[in-house]
């Protein structure tokens, strides 16, 4: 049987990350159940949108609701991306999914490396609220 694969929407050519644009890569899965999400337009975020990050917190601290997730402005979006986090688990589950491939240093997707907080650019050790979710759930993730 398959592994049921999910993979960041941005990384199969979607052009749907903060800015319009995406990250096309030669990932080919031939053969296997891909599932492809963007947590960030489930939660009703749109194409463009501001630049965010995870302030003053991890991404366990955002889904325990003491840290959050700003936009480059100053502006809270925390409670949509934690709108899209749940949504895109619900389809985690229904799915079987076994296998996610996410876009690294994104305050959803980001798996082992996300920005510092401060939009300076700095990448730090960390990740987004989805990956820290798929974790808890034994999901194998690989970072891109």
């Amino acid at each position: 049987m398959e592994k049921k694969i999910l993979i960041s929407a941005c990384l199969c050519g979607d052009k749907c990350r903060y800015n319009g644009s995406d990250v096309k890569n030669d990932l080919k899965f031939d053969d296997k159940e891909v599932l492809k999400i963007c947590p960030e337009l489930l939660g009703g975020l749109g194409i463009p949108r501001e630049s965010c990050e995870i302030v003053d917190g991890s991404a366990e601290d955002v889904i325990n609701r003491t840290a959050k997730i700003i936009g480059i402005s100053g502006k809270d979006y925390t409670n949509e991306y934690l709108e899209g986090m749940e949504k895109a688990i619900e389809l985690v589950k229904k799915h079987k999914i076994e296998i996610a491939y996410l876009k690294q240093n994104s305050p959803s997707c980001g798996y082992g490396k996300v920005y510092d907080g401060k939009f300076r650019g700095k990448i730090i050790e960390g990740n987004g609220i989805f990956a820290e979710r798929l974790k808890k759930l034994g999901i194998k993730i690989i970072g891109i």
